[in-house]
């Protein structure tokens, strides 16, 4: 019996992240990340989250629950350099925007992964997410160079190759600036 469906909490079986499952689409599922990123993934890649949640919040214990109150009681610190480890990743490897086993054209492909690759900046930008990796991959230095002339146009925007002993040469850093209100 498969226990998802929308608005299910899930975690990922290969990396330690969780979100909220967005919809089924075949046989991926399309997860909205803590950090706002939403993926698209293999359904056999989640699970559901197991715990009753209700009774954590009942008696005031859910982790999330007392990070926010210890969050709000906290003076406003000034900003300091993220760990990587929380840092947003939009991952561009086909099967990460497509899902395992779809054919495509080269040209199809580069077009989906860039309207992708813009769709998931905006919802950064729409949370005021401060960094992200892009993980374009090495290749043929395609897409590669597709991600830098598309970051070159935006003004709000510092990039720089992202730590290479996490993620060899297929990555970049974006540090994105907001206008002080």
């Amino acid at each position: 019996m498969n226990s998802l469906k929308p608005g299910t909490r899930v975690t990922f079986k290969n990396r330690r992240e969780e979100g909220v499952l967005l919809r089924i689409e075949d046989s991926l599922a399309v997860v909205l990340l803590d950090e706002g990123l939403e993926v698209l993934v293999a359904l056999s890649e989640v699970a559901p989250v197991i715990m009753d949640l209700q009774k954590h919040l009942d008696i005031g214990q859910h982790p999330e629950f007392r990070k926010k109150k210890k969050q709000d009681l906290q003076e406003e610190k000034p900003i300091r350099p993220t760990p990587a480890a929380s840092i947003p990743e939009i991952d561009l490897h086909a099967e990460k925007v497509f899902g395992p086993g779809q054919k495509n054209s080269m040209d199809y492909i580069l077009e989906r992964k860039m309207a992708y690759l813009e769709h998931q900046l905006q919802r950064l930008r729409a949370r005021h997410i401060r960094e992200a990796i892009i993980i374009h991959g090495v290749g043929q230095g395609i897409l590669k160079e597709e991600v830098y002339a598309f970051l070159r146009k935006l003004v709000d925007v510092q990039y720089f190759p992202a730590d290479s002993a996490r993620y060899g040469e297929g990555a970049v850093h974006v540090v994105f600036f907001y206008p002080k209100s």
